[in-house]
């Protein structure tokens, strides 16, 4: 997800003009990806695997792992989780989100999977209550829906079952 976020950052920095790429906003989380370097390369390797433990952004800012300018917000789950979950954290979650967006049955899941991943890579998107408790439902319904699909329809392929193949 990390290199995704990336990625997409590198492709639209080249299609956009002066005047955006000046702007605060984009300059922010552009900032939250070149402070991957320094939670890698400044911690300890335990820190690294796994994290620094929930609501530690304001150790991390102190101590000047995150970005530093002026605005104490991440704006980044995949390095806010990271930060906080370290490398097996981040697995567990791409995890999860991989295993909803391959589960997902209906166009409706499918869609708001879509929009959890691509939401993550520019908001800190598990730190506010409302966000969070839409992430866990749409992996919820998106890790389960198949699996109820296929137990509905016992002579369905699983590797190609959506809802719009019921009987």
């Amino acid at each position: 997800m990390v290199v995704l976020s990336l990625a997409g950052y590198l492709l639209i920095g080249g299609a956009v003009d002066h005047e955006t790429t000046e702007n605060g906003s984009y300059t922010h989380r552009l900032g939250a990806l070149s402070s991957l370097k320094k939670l890698y390369d400044e911690q300890p390797s335990l820190a690294v695997m796994v994290g620094n433990g929930a609501a530690s952004e304001p150790r991390l800012y102190a101590a000047g792992l995150l970005q530093n300018d002026g605005l104490q917000a991440v704006d980044d789950e995949y390095v806010d989780t990271i930060a906080q979950a370290g490398i097996i954290g981040l697995a567990c979650f791409v995890v999860a989100l991989g295993s909803a967006l391959l589960g997902a049955g209906s166009a409706t899941v499918l869609a708001g999977m879509f929009l959890v991943v691509a939401e993550g890579a520019v908001f800190d998107i598990l730190i506010w209550p409302s966000t969070a408790v839409l992430v866990g439902l749409f992996i919820g319904f998106g890790s389960t829906e198949r699996r109820r699909l296929i137990a509905a329809n016992p002579g369905m392929k699983p590797a190609t079952a959506r809802f719009s193949d019921r009987r």
